[in-house]
């Protein structure tokens, strides 16, 4: 349905071919845990306005617990509206992941 056309993301032994231990979670999925969870920090009246750039630094298995933590870096006004600056973590047990930085507004200016 994604397109990712990539064997290493669903078949074991292209994983191994590619000598990965298993397959891996792919990039757009990252994406999705990122997303998911400043929006349900942030609230219906918060606006994502930056994801990105972020870096992936380790490979995430099946059966890894991940753990993605945010740490508010700074806060400043645009456009009229308070914008928070983030920086993120994501950790496959003790492997850290992905990391990257984010930005949202927080009082829900309504902005298209």
């Amino acid at each position: 349905a994604d397109r990712m056309f990539s064997g290493i993301h669903h078949s074991t032994a292209a994983a191994h071919a590619a000598g990965l231990a298993d397959i891996i979670f792919k990039t757009r999925g990252l994406e999705a845990l990122f997303e998911t969870g400043l929006r349900r920090w942030m609230g219906l009246r918060g606006r994502l306005v930056q994801l990105g750039p972020f870096k992936m630094s380790a490979s995430v298995h099946p059966g890894d617990v991940v753990q993605a933590r945010w740490t508010v870096t700074g806060k400043h006004a645009q456009a009229g509206a308070d914008v928070v600056d983030l920086q993120f973590g994501v950790f496959a047990g003790d492997r850290q992941a992905a990391q990257g930085v984010a930005a949202i507004h927080l009082n829900g200016k309504k902005q298209c």
